[in-house]
C-alpha cells in the first residue's frame, strides 16, 4: 500500500505542476526541465551499467540510437536546438552532452572488444539487430547480386554502410522540412536556420526507434511462441523507463502550456515530439506503472 500511496502522491504533484503551468504560462520551461533531468538520470545509469556489466549491457544497446543522441546533444550545445534545455542554471546541456558522448564511445568500444570487431554468429537476435542501422533492411532490398558482390570491396562497403545509416536522418530531415513549411516555427532560441532546428527536433524524436526495434527482437527469441512475454533486461530498464517517464511528463506539461491563451504553435510542436517518444515507449511506460502499482521489481511486457 505504501508504493501505491507514493504513486498517487506523485500523480497529485504532477497535477499541481500542470495547473501551475497553465496559470503561469511556464509549461515549456517545465517540460524542458523534465527532459533535461530525466536525460541526465538515464544517461548516468547507462554509463554506470556499461562500466559495471559491459558484456551484458553493450550488446543490447543500439549503436545508431546512442550515436544520434550524442550528435543531438552536441549540436544543442552549438545552438542548433529550438529548445536549449538550459533551465535553472544546472548546466544540463553540457553535462548531458558529455554523458551521451561517453556512453556512445564506451558502448562502441565494448562491442568491438567483445566480438573483436566481427559479427558473432552465436549472438542473440537483439544483439545482432542493435548493431544495424534502422532502415537497413529496406536499403538491402535494393541490392542486386552485382551490387552485393561489389559491397565486398572495402570502399564500396563503407559507402553502402553510409547509405544504410542515412535512412533515419533523411527521414527526420523530411519530417522537419514538412513541419517548417507547414507551421513556419522560426528559429526560436536557435542560432541556426529554422530548418536545421526542425531537423534537430525530428532526429531527436526518432532516435529511439532503433533501440525499440532491438528491444522487441528479444520477444521472438527462443521458441517465439505467440503470446510470449518480454522481460526487459535489467541493464536497460532504468535507462528506458527514465526516458519514457520524462517524455510523458514533458508531453502533458507542454499540452498544458498549449492550452494557455497566449500560447502558439511551439508548445504543440514540442508536445507532439515528446508525445511520439512517449508513444514509442508507451508499452514500456504502462508496464512500469503497472509494476509500481503491484509492487513488482521486474519489468514485463506482454
Amino acid at each position: 500500500w505504501m508504493r501505491r500511496m507514493l504513486l498517487l502522491v506523485n500523480v497529485a504533484l504532477l497535477a499541481h505542476v500542470l495547473a501551475q503551468a497553465v496559470d503561469e504560462g511556464a509549461g515549456l520551461e517545465i517540460a524542458q526541465y523534465w527532459i533535461a533531468l530525466t536525460c541526465f538520470m538515464s544517461q548516468a545509469s547507462l554509463l554506470w551499467n556499461l562500466v559495471r556489466r559491459p558484456r551484458t549491457t553493450a550488446p543490447r544497446l543500439s549503436v545508431q540510437c546512442l550515436g544520434i543522441f550524442a550528435v543531438c546533444h552536441v549540436f544543442r550545445l552549438l545552438g542548433a536546438s529550438r529548445w536549449p534545455m538550459d533551465v535553472m542554471d544546472f548546466h544540463f546541456p553540457s553535462v548531458n552532452a558529455i554523458l551521451a558522448v561517453l556512453v556512445f564511445g564506451l558502448a562502441v568500444w565494448q562491442r568491438q572488444s567483445i566480438h573483436g570487431g566481427k559479427d558473432d554468429p552465436d549472438a542473440d537476435p537483439a544483439a545482432k539487430l542493435s548493431g544495424e542501422p534502422f532502415g537497413a533492411e529496406l536499403v538491402r532490398r535494393l541490392q542486386g547480386p552485382g551490387l552485393a558482390a561489389a559491397c565486398q570491396r572495402q570502399t564500396i562497403g563503407v559507402l553502402w554502410s553510409f547509405v544504410e545509416h542515412s535512412v533515419l536522418p533523411l527521414l527526420a530531415l523530411f519530417i522537419g522540412l514538412l513541419i517548417e513549411l507547414a507551421l513556419g516555427l522560426g528559429r526560436g532560441e536557435s542560432r541556426w536556420p529554422a530548418w536545421v532546428s526542425s531537423w534537430h527536433q525530428s532526429l531527436e524524436t526518432l532516435a529511439l526507434l532503433p533501440q525499440l526495434r532491438a528491444l522487441l527482437a528479444l520477444r521472438t527469441e527462443g521458441d517465439g511462441c505467440k503470446g510470449s512475454v518480454l522481460a526487459v533486461p535489467p541493464d536497460l530498464t532504468y535507462w528506458l523507463v527514465c526516458m519514457a517517464v520524462g517524455h510523458f511528463f514533458a508531453c502533458i506539461t507542454a499540452v498544458a502550456d498549449g492550452l494557455a491563451p497566449a500560447s502558439g504553435h511551439h508548445a504543440w510542436v514540442f508536445a507532439a515530439g515528446e508525445g511520439l517518444n512517449a508513444a514509442v515507449l508507451g508499452e514500456l511506460l504502462a508496464a512500469h506503472f503497472r509494476a509500481k502499482w503491484l509492487g513488482k521489481k521486474n519489468l514485463i511486457l506482454p
